[in-house]
C-alpha cells in the first residue's frame, strides 16, 4: 500500500484516514509540546508560516466612543420631574375611573347614575371610561407608550362629552381646562427632554473625538 499521503490514499476509508490523521498524537501523553508538533506536521498551512491575523485592539477612543453612544436616562432633574407629573395624573386617572365604577354600581350620588337607571348614551360613556382610566392609570404609574395614549383617548372622550355634546352629557368647562393643561405640560416636557437628549448627545461626541 502506498503512503498515505500518496495515490493511495484515495482508496482508504474514512476510519482509516481518522487513524493515520490521528496516529502522529499517539504517544505524546497529551504532552503540549509532543501535540503541536504532532499538528505541526499534519497542517500543511502551519507548515508553509501562514500566520492569521491577531484580533484587533480597542483603542481608548474607541472604547470612549462605545460607553458614549448611549447616554445613561432617567438620573437628571427633569427626568425625575416628568415621572413625578406621570404618576400625577395616573393618581388623577384612577381616582376619576373609581368615580365613574361608584356611579355605575350605584355607591354615589345616592344610586341615580346607576348603570340600568341612566340612558343608553351615558352608559356606553361610563362603562368604557370606567375601563380605560383605571388602564390609562397603571400604564402611566409604570411609564410605558401606551399609557399616555389610552390617556388621550379617555381625555378626549370626555372633552368630546363635555364640550361637543353638552346637550347630553353636560358641561364641566373645568375639566375640560385640566385636560387642556395637561396635555400642554405633557407636551412641554416632552419638548425639554428632547433637546436635552439631542444636547447630551452631542456632548458626548465632543468628548469623544
Amino acid at each position: 500500500m502506498r503512503s498515505a499521503w500518496g495515490g493511495g490514499f484515495s482508496r482508504l476509508g474514512i476510519r482509516q484516514r481518522l487513524a493515520l490523521h490521528a496516529r502522529p498524537l499517539i504517544g505524546y501523553d497529551c504532552n503540549p509540546a509532543g501535540v503541536a508538533g504532532a499538528f505541526m506536521r499534519l497542517s500543511p498551512a502551519l507548515n508553509s508560516g501562514v500566520r492569521y491575523p491577531a484580533p484587533e485592539q480597542e483603542t481608548p477612543s474607541m472604547a470612549i466612543l462605545q460607553i458614549g453612544t448611549s447616554p445613561e436616562v432617567g438620573t437628571g432633574a427633569l427626568e425625575a420631574s416628568f415621572r413625578l407629573f406621570l404618576r400625577l395624573v395616573a393618581l388623577s386617572c384612577l381616582l376619576a375611573g373609581l368615580q365613574y365604577w361608584g356611579r355605575l354600581i350605584g355607591y354615589s350620588a345616592g344610586g341615580a347614575f346607576r348603570f340600568d337607571l341612566i340612558p343608553s348614551y351615558w352608559q356606553l360613556a361610563s362603562a368604557s371610561l370606567a375601563v380605560l382610566l383605571p388602564v390609562a392609570a397603571v400604564g402611566l404609574w409604570m411609564q410605558v407608550s401606551w399609557g399616555p395614549v389610552l390617556w388621550v383617548v379617555a381625555a378626549g372622550s370626555e372633552v368630546i362629552m363635555h364640550k361637543g355634546l353638552p346637550l347630553w352629557f353636560g358641561e364641566r368647562p373645568m375639566l375640560v381646562i385640566a385636560h387642556a393643561v395637561v396635555v400642554c405640560v405633557y407636551i412641554g416636557f416632552r419638548a425639554a427632554l428632547f433637546v436635552k437628549r439631542r444636547h447630551d448627545a452631542l456632548q458626548v461626541r465632543t468628548d469623544s473625538l
